[in-house]
């Protein structure tokens, strides 16, 4: 899942319960009843859509359905389905929705023709992602390898992983090393006691 479905998850499970709705979302997430799916598939409100988009015992005939849905949230969580049509990818990997288009570039399904054709989107998120799919045939990776914006883009996604997740790196983040000395510390002058007056203060 990309950082921004993570993202759109939580919005839409925060906007849900701000708006009572949350038990929609889940329904159409969860569902396996087809005759409730349909329902879901035409609800009027977008995020209980993108709920069933994301089911994975939603149809194929309603991953088609939801494939041309007007909002790319639901487009990009059927993308996202592990039960994806193949003959959806073709279709998605041409979505005006760069997320989506990323989505089907980094998934292990999208194969040959379709990998070609996202190797010279215009998106460079797409481009490196291609480039990072094992199933990108070999004389792509090779065009993109040399692509001078690719190989930084990834090495920034590299970097940003390793910060996050040390388990994906092999590594642990170090923090960064200041060049500037740290100011030293005096601690205060000790205070003498006030001085005995002879009218009681300081005096024993």
């Amino acid at each position: 899942m990309t950082f921004r479905s993570q993202r759109l998850y939580l919005v839409a499970i925060a906007s849900l319960l701000v708006s009572g709705c949350v038990n929609v979302w889940w329904r159409c997430h969860d569902t396996t009843s087809s005759d409730e799916m349909q329902t879901c598939a035409k609800h009027s409100y977008f995020k209980a859509r993108a709920g069933l988009a994301r089911n994975d015992n939603a149809t194929p005939e309603v991953l088609r359905e939801l494939a041309i849905d007007p909002e790319s949230v639901v487009r990009e969580g059927v993308a996202e389905n592990r039960n994806l049509p193949g003959d959806l990818l073709p279709i998605l990997s041409g979505d005006s929705d760069s997320f989506v288009r990323e989505t089907i570039a980094r998934s292990p399904r999208a194969q040959g023709q379709v990998l070609r054709k996202l190797a010279d989107d215009p998106d460079l998120l797409v481009r490196v992602y291609v480039y990072k799919n094992p199933a990108t045939p070999s004389d792509v990776r090779e065009r993109l390898r040399k692509d001078p914006k690719v190989i930084a883009e990834e090495d920034r996604i590299e970097r940003e992983g390793s910060m996050g997740s040390s388990a994906r790196s092999g590594g642990s983040y170090q923090p960064p090393t200041y060049t500037q000395p740290k100011p030293s510390y005096t601690p205060p002058s000790p205070v003498s006691p006030p001085m005995c007056t002879g009218h009681g203060v300081g005096c024993n």
